[in-house]
């Protein structure tokens, strides 16, 4: 039945038993016809199923996908990550553990306030399409989860390889950030990240990554911060006692 989420199944027979159609159903056939029939009638079918999954699909994406920047909602991502996690606790093809991130987009508030409303989509559809770009779908994970803010689970990748990927994608960020129509305002971000953890829930890791996040911006924003670079100033300040 998973498999079949994107298919619609129409069974054709010429057999005399009338409940043959019924066991075709409550398989998971989409639809029945006996033969003899009216091409016509098969045409009509074939249309009505094909619309059916369409709406099915618009219904998903509805339930799925944040309406403005198209990436997966809050929900897809909890439902998505979660279906990870538990595979990752039952060591599932010994998968590696990967990573979770959380990003937002610096000033944006100035952003609004400033340019506007639209301005503010307009940063949000602007960083949406380069995460897009740089989340290759069935390897990487990227979801708007509320306002500015912005999750990605980085799969296979572990630390060290997350913060890489994540100092790769704020400058690629940097780079393209003069979409907007003031200098003074172009587009940066700032990502905590932390490697998953597969004995911890989705909203501990998310608010690890949180945490690691508001370092960032306290630090200047427009920054990577790994669970690493805690441990290091922790070193600093020890050293420095």
């Amino acid at each position: 039945r998973r498999s079949s989420e994107n298919l619609r199944i129409v069974g054709v027979s010429s057999s005399t038993d009338r409940m043959l159609s019924a066991h075709f159903l409550k398989a998971g056939a989409s639809d029945f016809i006996y033969r003899p029939f009216v091409p016509e009638e098969l045409q009509c079918r074939i249309d009505n199923n094909i619309e059916t999954l369409k709406q099915l699909m618009r219904l998903r994406d509805l339930a799925e996908k944040d309406h403005l920047t198209g990436l997966a909602n809050r929900r897809s991502f909890f439902k998505q990550v979660g279906s990870f996690l538990d595979d990752l606790k039952r060591d599932v093809g010994k998968m590696k553990q990967g990573s979770i991130a959380i990003l937002d987009i610096d000033h944006f508030k100035a952003i609004n306030d400033t340019l506007g409303h639209s301005a503010g989509d307009k940063a949000l559809k602007k960083l949406a399409l380069i995460l897009s770009d740089l989340c290759a779908p069935g390897d990487h994970l990227a979801a708007r989860i509320g306002g500015e803010e912005f999750a990605l689970f980085l799969k296979d990748l572990d630390g060290e390889e997350a913060r890489a990927f994540c100092e790769a994608m704020r400058h690629e960020v940097e780079r393209n950030g003069q979409a907007l129509s003031s200098a003074d305002l172009a587009l940066t971000i700032s990502i905590g990240v932390v490697e998953v953890d597969k004995n911890g829930s989705i909203d501990q890791q998310l608010t690890a990554a949180d945490q690691l996040l508001y370092v960032a911006k306290a630090n200047g924003r427009n920054s990577v911060y790994p669970m690493a670079a805690i441990e290091t100033e922790r070193q600093k300040r020890d050293r420095g006692r």
